[in-house]
């Protein structure tokens, strides 16, 4: 049976593209369990001559990994430090994204070759490793720890989705969330080896916190009939994501901090995604206005 994708609005390249959604924040407030207010700054992404761009990761230096959309439609990926963008395209691809980043600036994400297979990488000191589980069709790498240790998904010889950790060495070891009929993408790993998946059945997207051997589900309290979806995590145990309402067609950012959930959206953006945080809780993701987008941007707190 085929399986099928709910991340309707990710960077699919080929099949995917994590281009959440989207989202953003002119401005938003959010509140931190018992701590005070926190306010955020935030700043659009854009690349010179790009139509579309995509932040996905962000590291504690700041510095930020995403994907943009050329004059003539094809997907680069991109590592944005302060105001310089750099290109990163896989050489043997028509299309590349990039998904996570870690202290060490080794960036994980996917390419597609010309004749539309699409195979994870890990791009470290100029050079490109496949990260690819063996008997895979397809595969993409959305997250990397300290470690080195990259979480991702793949599709199998009969068209299922699973989630997967790498080792940084040799060892790939499957992951199937509950209630995934025919999906499991995991997207994120701290330091602590924690990683968030989300999972889908038919329409719906369910999302879990993996820490050993236990799911914990994630579940934004004003989530629709079509579920939560989650992004990244960071060392401190915040978690980011974005649900999908009734309309199926709206996405609304959120924040789980301390056990609560904080709604991040742009009160001037149609639908608000958000994908990556790091220890500072500078975040990142992609918003679309009604009128135009999408675009990449970054909050950050102020203090």
């Amino acid at each position: 049976m085929k399986k099928t994708s709910f991340r309707g609005k990710t960077m699919r390249i080929g099949k995917f593209v994590l281009g959440f959604c989207v989202l953003v924040l002119a401005r938003v407030s959010v509140v931190i369990a018992a701590a005070p207010v926190v306010t955020f700054k935030f700043k659009d992404i854009i690349v010179t001559g790009a139509h579309a761009t995509y932040a996905n990761g962000i590291n504690d230096a700041g510095v930020i990994v995403g994907a943009y959309i050329d004059s003539v439609g094809t997907w680069h990926g991109m590592a944005l430090h302060g105001s310089k963008v750099t290109t990163i395209d896989h050489p043997n691809s028509s299309a590349t994204a990039c998904y996570g980043i870690n202290s060490s600036a080794v960036i994980v994400g996917s390419y597609t070759t010309p004749s539309g297979v699409i195979t994870g990488f890990e791009f470290s000191a100029g050079t490109f490793t496949d990260v690819r589980p063996p008997a895979s069709l397809t595969s993409t790498a959305t997250g990397i720890n300290d470690d080195g240790k990259i979480v991702g998904y793949f599709l199998d010889s009969a068209e299922f989705e699973h989630g997967f950790v790498f080792d940084g060495h040799k060892k790939y070891t499957q992951i199937d969330a509950p209630g995934g009929d025919f999906v499991t993408q995991a997207w994120g790993i701290n330091n602590d080896d924690h990683i968030t998946l989300s999972a889908s059945s038919g329409l719906r997207a369910d999302s879990f916190l993996l820490i050993g051997k236990k799911f914990t589900k994630l579940s934004d309290p004003n989530e629709g009939k079509y579920g939560t979806i989650v992004g990244s995590l960071n060392n401190r145990g915040e978690i980011v994501g974005f649900y999908i309402d009734d309309t199926g067609f709206h996405t609304h950012g959120w924040l789980l901090s301390k056990g609560a959930y904080y709604t991040v959206d742009d009160p001037k953006a149609a639908t608000t995604s958000v994908s990556g945080i790091n220890d500072e809780l500078r975040i990142v993701g992609t918003y679309e206005t009604s009128s135009g987008g999408p675009t990449g941007f970054e909050a950050i707190p102020k203090k």
